[in-house]
């Protein structure tokens, strides 16, 4: 069975398989042209395909550049893995929560890119996990439970810094990658790289990291952890 996480973002969107890890991105570059530093050090473990911004103001003409991500973005999982019957995909799905001006153009193409997929691969094939879903499987497969009652009838699991799952950032998912026991290129990658690439202060992490490390956690509770 071939697992697909993904992590969409109008910006940089992160998939992970078990063959690739990709970028869809409208940064990432500097004004010559070159990679940015963290972009060019990541393209060891990382490809990336450029897409352009949203810059139209006119309904129609935004749209056609968001399908044009989407495209980028359903032809990379469909040409990579055409079989239709043994290919499950994972997405993270909105977070509610948030305030950006450009909610709406990601819902367009989040659903653009969720229509295509479930169209080629039969909806019983898709899955759409929440952000806290994510954080709260990261945690229940990498640490310890610790129990909130006498009786132990409930309880959480928390991070070596006792951070519920719950209530994981961008760091605290980084890190709860390497405390994880899988192993591979990418997280080799990660533990090299990590005091440069996390902010324990502000609890974030350099892009295209963060939503690549999202993308990859939807494909690791999948692949390993066969949750889906």
């Amino acid at each position: 069975m071939n697992y697909i996480g993904i992590d969409l973002s109008l910006n940089s969107t992160g998939i992970v398989s078990k063959d690739f890890i990709v970028n869809v991105t409208t940064g990432g570059k500097t004004k010559k042209g070159n990679l940015t530093k963290w972009h060019e050090i990541g393209s060891s473990v990382i490809k990336y395909i450029h897409t352009d911004k949203i810059t139209e103001e006119d309904e129609i003409e935004k749209l056609t550049q968001i399908e044009n991500t989407a495209r980028k973005i359903v032809q990379t999982i469909i040409l990579n893995y055409p079989d239709k019957l043994n290919t499950k995909i994972g997405i993270e799905g909105y977070s509610f929560n948030s305030k950006s001006r450009s909610y709406n153009e990601l819902i367009a193409l989040g659903t653009l890119v969720r229509h295509s997929l479930m169209t080629y691969y039969g909806k019983e094939n898709i899955k759409i996990f929440t952000p806290t879903e994510i954080k709260k499987y990261m945690g229940s497969t990498t640490y310890e439970k610790t129990y909130t009652n006498k009786k132990q009838t409930k309880w959480m699991y928390r991070n070596l810094d006792g951070v519920a799952s719950g209530s994981f950032k961008k760091s605290h998912i980084y890190q709860a990658i390497l405390d994880n026991k899988f192993e591979n290129r990418y997280t080799q990658f990660l533990f090299a790289h990590k005091h440069d690439l996390m902010d324990t202060k502000k609890l974030s992490v350099k892009k295209p990291f963060e939503d690549v490390n999202d993308a990859f956690c939807i494909w690791l509770i999948m692949s390993e952890y066969k949750i889906y």
